[in-house]
């Protein structure tokens, strides 16, 4: 896992510093557009139309670059979501143990008019069980669910 979290941190330093590349460089090409655009305007400067529609040209510029810095945010979102994902061990999802299941089975059936253990009862059946306190919770809690799950479907035949 150290090798992947390396990586990943390897993998968003280099999006980061490209991002930040990207983005200087577009504002660099917009501030230039912008002073083509005036320096256009000081030449013709007895052309009216032509300056009254200077402001409107160099927002349009500014318009198209915050656009396209948009787009590269969205791109280095996507790809930061990929190097997580990538970094991230796979989980595999297990079942107890039968002997887990026998114990906590048992409890469960003995126990139907009330299937919620306390505190206590919780810690002697993770300790004759083997598994964690929360393991047992979540056991306990799929259970009922399962039991709520099959009485309505059962109801509604």
């Amino acid at each position: 896992m150290a090798g992947g979290c390396t990586q990943y941190s390897a993998t968003i330093q280099s999006l980061q510093a490209t991002y930040h590349e990207v983005r200087r460089r577009e504002e660099s090409l917009t501030n230039e557009r912008a002073t083509e655009i005036r320096s256009h305007v000081r030449e013709f400067f007895c052309d009216p139309v032509l300056v009254a529609n200077q402001d409107r040209a160099i927002a349009c510029c500014y318009k198209a670059s915050k656009a396209r810095r948009s787009d590269v945010m969205q791109t280095m979102t996507a790809a930061i979501q990929r190097a997580r994902f990538d970094a991230l061990p796979e989980r595999r999802r297990r079942n107890l143990n039968p002997r887990a299941t026998r114990v906590l089975t048992v409890w469960f059936e003995t126990n139907e008019a009330c299937p919620y253990p306390t505190d206590d009862d919780k810690e002697q059946l993770a300790l004759l069980s083997g598994v964690s306190v929360d393991q047992v919770s979540n056991w306990f809690s799929n259970r009922r669910n399962r039991k709520d799950r099959r009485a309505a479907e059962h109801s509604r035949r």
